[in-house]
Formats: structure tokens, C-alpha cells, sequence
């Protein structure tokens, strides 16, 4: 994950000029805003379902199916065989399917956190505008953010807060593999 000190430098000032409690802020506000957590945690999906079901749709990042309950029979795991699944998505496929009236009861492992330039991207973005609400002597107004590969332009100081927003929603978007459009410049 970015650090205080990286970020600093993105922004170019000190790291003491960014407050503890700024940055707490950015980093519980980016797990809040993607769902992740900072470490793995065991989730159960249930449901009676209503019509004959294949796929369900599970919290992501999936890292494990841990079992699998249909009407309190357990199913044998084997991947490709008795499920399919789509770790980034969620998307859990029971090869067999599952008929109407039956109780599905499926645990799993949802990854915490794992670092990419788009996460820290947004961290960025949720520490600058939170220093731009909180402590806005502490930085000049910046026009635009790079990070690796991932760079944005943001216009005018009186645009900030509205072009931060709409910044903030696309990436989180993007992490959660629901934008088909990046939006930003080559680099």
C-alpha cells in the first residue's frame, strides 16, 4: 500500500504536513469504498433458491471455495468438475446446477488486500481531497496526478472537489471490474 511519504512526494511536501489522521482517513475510507479488507476473512452465502440456479454471485476478490451445502449434503470439492469459478468477479458456477426449493450454503475465502498501482491511485486521490477539505493550507492546488501508468488531469481549483468525486467513483469502478472505460491519458 502507498505510504505517507509516497504520497508526500506525488504531492511534493513533507511527510509531516500530511496528518496521521489524514491519511488513517484515506486508507479506512479506500477499504470502505472497495470492500476489501486488510486481511482474509470467511464468508457463508445462503439461499433458498426459487427457480433452478447454476451460478451465484459471491463477494470478491474470491480466494478459496471452502465448501459447498446443498439441502445439508456436502459436495465434494473439485474444481472444474463440481464448481467453476471466477475469483475476480465472484461468479460461482455448480457444474450440476441446483433445483428450485433446495437451501445452497456456500462458504469461502474472500482475499484481503493486495497492493496495485490502481489502489494506490485511489488512496492518492481519497488523501488529497481529504487534505483539501481538512488542511487545504497544507497543499497547493495540484492540477493533476500521476502514478505509474495511471495519470489524471483535473482543471481548475473551483472543479476540484466535483472532477475528485467523479475521479474517486471511476476508479473505484475500475477496481471493482465494473468500468469497461479507463478514462485516463497515456503516460
Amino acid at each position: 500500500m502507498i505510504t505517507k511519504a509516497e504520497i508526500a512526494e506525488i504531492f511534493k511536501i513533507d511527510a509531516t504536513d500530511i496528518p496521521d489522521k489524514v491519511y488513517d482517513f484515506a486508507v479506512q475510507r479506500f477499504y470502505e469504498l472497495t470492500g476489501f479488507s486488510s486481511e482474509d476473512q470467511s464468508l457463508t452465502y445462503e439461499e433458498i433458491v426459487g427457480e433452478d440456479k447454476y451460478i451465484f454471485q459471491l463477494e470478491t476478490p474470491v480466494k478459496s471455495i471452502d465448501s459447498i451445502v446443498i439441502d445439508d449434503t456436502s459436495l465434494t470439492l473439485t474444481e472444474n468438475s463440481t464448481y467453476r469459478i471466477d475469483k475476480n468477479r465472484g461468479l460461482l458456477q455448480i457444474v450440476n446446477g441446483v433445483s428450485a426449493g433446495s437451501k445452497v450454503k456456500i462458504t469461502y475465502t474472500k482475499s484481503a488486500y493486495t497492493h496495485t498501482t490502481l489502489c494506490d491511485y485511489l488512496i492518492t486521490l481519497l488523501t488529497y481531497q481529504a487534505l483539501s477539505l481538512f488542511c487545504p493550507d497544507v497543499i497547493n492546488f495540484v492540477d493533476s496526478v500521476r502514478i505509474g501508468s495511471y495519470a489524471k488531469r483535473y482543471g481548475s481549483i473551483e472543479n476540484l472537489q466535483d472532477n475528485l468525486d467523479r475521479e474517486i467513483k471511476r476508479v473505484i469502478d475500475l477496481i471493482k471490474g465494473r468500468h469497461d472505460e479507463f478514462g485516463f491519458e497515456s503516460v
